[in-house]
């Protein structure tokens, strides 16, 4: 059921749990019964005409701000990555598949998949962990291999396509500063350059854990905040990396950080598995937490987005949230 509240909340917050008042903001809430798919979505676009696009299962569900609709990929499996090219289409990183959107005769969007393009032997993946749209082309990164499809004006080679063999697994792919990152299991980061993947000096920790988010500093997009699996946050200034101390270091461990985000104030976001979504400043300081004590209707977070009216949203498990930013309660 749909839920639209205002709500003044007396909640714990931070490590010391120290009770404090809260508002929170105005946010609407949809249940699988609602958009009427999966209880577990993993990405959030939002389209150049304004539409919010939500990697699911069968497919993607596509949201007009008054109605949902299923979009059926090609083989009903879950939709892992979503991006947006600079002409608005958006492509979709599927479980077994890739592909993108476009409209029909009737202009409803529909799911066209790009596997016919690959070799044979190329088609035999599982996720598309990540889906990242750039100048140069759509990337689509699955465990052990990084495709690049650059579309072309002509019709016989409608796409160039290059890809990159994982040396070990590969967890992620990241996009940041123009440049793209690939977490790789066994090696730590790597970023492409002249189409190469060369390994990040300084990264190998991170083969013990997982990179899970690479945030810029609003005031400083050439330092980025990177979020581990179970080690806590660090910096990251092209050059080195160094340990971020937070409010909030025992949560997300605790909790295990999945997801991050650059909120319009210059706050961090952060989705957990089990613990909701925290939010720091970018001094590290615990400023909110949004929980099944306030107003989420699951502490499961796996994906948060900004959409470009300043609304932020949140998928959870068993529901879709929007939530209110722009206009904060004071």
């Amino acid at each position: 059921m749909q839920k639209l509240i205002w709500i003044i909340l007396c909640c714990t917050i931070g490590v010391n749990a120290q009770l404090s008042e809260q508002m929170l903001p105005l946010y609407q809430s949809f249940s699988s019964t609602d958009y009427q798919g999966d209880t577990q979505s993993w990405d959030i676009v939002q389209a150049k005409d304004g539409l919010i696009y939500v990697g699911n299962q069968p497919g993607i569900l596509e949201f007009d701000s008054r109605n949902w609709r299923m979009i059926p990929n090609a083989n009903g499996s879950l939709v892992r990555s979503l991006a947006v090219d600079k002409n608005g289409r958006v492509y979709a990183g599927c479980s077994g598949d890739f592909g993108y959107l476009a409209p029909d005769s009737l202009n409803k969007m529909q799911y066209h998949s790009l596997l016919e393009y690959l070799p044979e032997e190329e088609k035999g993946f599982n996720y598309v962990w990540s889906t990242i749209a750039t100048d140069e082309g759509v990337y689509f990164a699955t465990l052990d291999m990084l495709y690049r499809f650059t579309p072309t004006d002509n019709v016989d080679t409608p796409w160039i396509i290059k890809f990159w063999p994982a040396e070990s697994r590969i967890m992620y792919a990241l996009y940041e500063n123009e440049t793209l990152y690939v977490v790789e299991g066994d090696s730590g980061l790597k970023k492409l350059h002249n189409d190469r993947l060369e390994f990040v000096e300084g990264s190998k920790f991170l083969a013990q854990d997982r990179l899970q988010t690479l945030l810029p500093f609003k005031d400083n997009p050439t330092k980025m905040l990177v979020g581990t699996f179970g080690s806590g946050l660090y910096t990251y200034n092209g050059r080195s990396f160094k340990p971020f101390p937070t409010d909030v270091d025992d949560y997300l461990k605790k909790n295990v950080l999945y997801k991050g985000v650059v909120l319009p104030d210059g706050n961090f976001g952060f989705c957990t598995l089990s613990g909701g979504f925290v939010i720091i400043s970018p001094q590290g300081q615990h400023i909110q937490p949004l929980s099944t004590e306030n107003i989420l209707p699951s502490n499961t977070i796996s994906e948060a987005f900004v959409d470009r009216q300043n609304q932020f949203w949140l998928a959870a498990d068993n529901a879709i949230i929007q939530i209110e930013i722009a206009s904060p309660i004071k």
